[in-house]
């Protein structure tokens, strides 16, 4: 990638440009010619956070643009306010820019995703997206054009400087600078480094474990203190097993009143029936009684029909028992023909088969009514029996769920105390492993991966070969040294 144009712009004034070669650019020239000018407006269009430097005759001017060309050709220009603010790209040269470009921001910032100058840039020069380890932790931070800036961006003070010019000036950390040397000889960046934390972090994170630690034991103590440091694992067996036991009585007992309710509910419907039988039995046995008494008094009748005739005469008067009338002098009814006597005679015999039927049909309805009777008191007295069963059992099972709701209480104290014991056991494990930790106030120094001699190799190869064209007197041996990272 090359800076061919730096471009500054104002109203009403003319655009103020340098333009450049391709390969190394050297801007010389008297003092405040405008040459760190130059540079400031370069790094400010790279992102910079404000334009360092102004110069009186820059006042007329609102906006810079720098344009670059790729690899392949293609152009990118970037334009910025001197304001301040965002940027804008063009995929065009400066002279043929035309209205807004596409939005781009001078940096990201946090987890952003955001099209920045380095995003912008890196795509043109062919460059790929990198992290760089920033510090000895492992740290890592993205590679961005700013940070590979003082590699094609140098000032005077940079060219006279016995300091390494991969490091720059002397700063807090130049870990990035080295690591972005180490990128661009090798190509592999740190993005797989997994940071360690600093000391005073890790101290803080130890203190703040073992203040929570103590909090938590600080309980737990309290509540073992009541208990007694006896075998909770067999206290807990022995307590199972009479849990097991009571558990085992207890369901028979349910089992038996579970039987004995459904034994009780099926004798109290026999009872029922029964019962509803015999008030049924007794009202057609009442029945019968008063068929039975109608019958007597009609075979009666009859037989005053029949064989009475002869008192008639003799008789006061009384009913006729043919037609309920007083029997006065001239009544119809005194003379009573062989007819009517036979028929009378024919009336009772049925009468006599009906009854004798009624009385048969009524010796077998008081047989019913005896085993009726005998399957109401064999009812009744089997409910008599499930009930004082069960009456007895209610206290058992009372007791029992007693003793067995008591022994549950115990298992689970127990089982919490034992719980307690185990807690109480790892906190101060963990206790005494962070105490450990603590008292190693010093942090491994972790080992990082040389710059690859290979590269460095070459590198020393291309500086050896521009002392030979420069005819360097003398051996003309290049080394790098990784102390000062310099070349010697």
């Amino acid at each position: 990638m090359q800076l061919r144009e730096i471009l500054v712009r104002g109203p009403n004034v003319p655009d103020a440009a340098i333009r450049f070669d391709a390969g190394a650019n050297i801007v010389a020239g008297a003092s405040d010619a405008g040459k760190s000018y130059v540079l400031h407006c370069l790094d400010y269009i790279l992102g910079g956070t404000e334009m360092r430097k102004r110069i009186r005759e820059s006042e007329p001017y609102s906006e810079v643009f720098a344009q670059f060309v790729g690899p392949d050709g293609r152009t990118i220009s970037l334009r910025r306010q001197l304001s301040g603010g965002e940027l804008e790209a063009f995929d065009v040269p400066i002279d043929a820019i035309d209205g807004p470009g596409e939005p781009v921001v001078a940096g990201r910032k946090g987890l952003s995703k955001a099209t920045d100058v380095t995003a912008v840039l890196f795509a043109l020069a062919g460059i790929q997206e990198a992290m760089l380890r920033k510090n000895a932790r492992g740290e890592t931070q993205r590679l961005t054009i700013r940070t590979l800036r003082p590699v094609f961006l140098i000032d005077e003070i940079a060219v006279i400087d016995e300091r390494s010019p991969v490091t720059g000036p002397s700063g807090f950390d130049d870990t990035a600078q080295r690591r972005a040397f180490s990128f661009m000889l090798s190509g592999k960046d740190d993005k797989g480094v997994v940071a360690t934390e600093k000391r005073d972090i890790v101290a803080a994170r130890l203190r703040a474990q073992l203040g929570l630690i103590t909090n938590l034991l600080e309980p737990l103590e309290e509540r073992l203190k009541q208990y007694p440091s006896d075998d909770d694992d067999g206290a807990i067996d022995r307590v199972e097993a009479a849990i097991a036991d009571l558990s085992s009585t207890l369901a028979f007992a349910n089992e038996e009143h579970s039987a004995l309710q459904i034994a009780r509910q099926e004798t109290s419907d026999q009872l029922h029936r029964a019962r509803s039988q015999l008030v049924a039995i007794d009202e057609l046995l009442s029945r019968y009684a008063l068929l039975d008494e109608r019958y007597a008094s009609d075979l009666e009748r009859l037989d005053f029909i029949a064989e009475g005739v002869h008192y008639f005469g003799g008789l006061q008067e009384v009913h006729c028992p043919l037609c309920d009338q007083l029997m006065g002098a001239g009544h119809e009814h005194l003379e009573l023909d062989d007819d009517v006597q036979a028929s009378a005679r024919a009336e009772a015999a049925k009468i006599l088969g009906y009854r004798a039927d009624l009385a048969a049909a009524t010796f077998s309805v008081q047989d019913i009514r005896k085993l009726r009777e005998a399957e109401r008191d064999t009812a009744a007295e089997a409910l008599n029996a499930a009930t004082r069963r069960m009456r007895d059992l209610a206290p058992a099972v009372t007791e029992t769920t007693g003793r067995l709701e008591r022994l549950i209480a115990r298992r689970v104290t127990l089982e919490a105390v034992r719980g307690d014991r185990s807690q109480a056991d790892s906190l101060r494990a963990m206790q005494a492993e962070i105490e450990q930790s603590a008292k190693d106030a010093r942090t491994p120094a972790t080992d990082w991966e040389q710059l690859p001699a290979q590269a460095l190799r070459d590198l020393c190869k291309e500086v050896e070969a521009v002392l030979r064209i420069w005819k360097w007197t003398g051996e003309g041996r290049v080394e790098f040294d990784q102390k000062p990272f310099d070349i010697v």
